[in-house]
């Protein structure tokens, strides 16, 4: 799985997925010689550089994204507060 993680500062680094725990994620940015930890803490993704953004996620073709989208990013996170507020009948 590839990911665009972004910083509060508007930095973005293409990474790749090595391994998802329910609350953890670890990944290899490129460029860098090391991987990256993100933990979870209360919806709020975080690093070593601070709280980070999961800006964009994309698997390779035949990997079911489903199960990860549904527990790492709510439907508010996902379209918005406003978006929700706007549907909350609808579903």
């Amino acid at each position: 799985m590839h990911l665009i993680i972004s910083t509060p500062n508007g930095k973005r680094f293409e990474a790749m997925v090595l391994a998802v725990g329910e609350n953890r994620l670890r990944a290899v940015v490129a460029g860098c010689n090391d991987t990256v930890e993100l933990w979870r803490n209360y919806g709020q993704w975080s690093s070593d550089l601070g709280d980070v953004e999961l800006e964009a996620l994309a698997a390779n073709h035949g990997i079911d994204m489903s199960r990860f989208c549904a527990d790492f990013c709510s439907r508010e996170r996902a379209a918005g507060s406003k978006f929700t507020e706007q549907t909350d009948g609808m579903v």
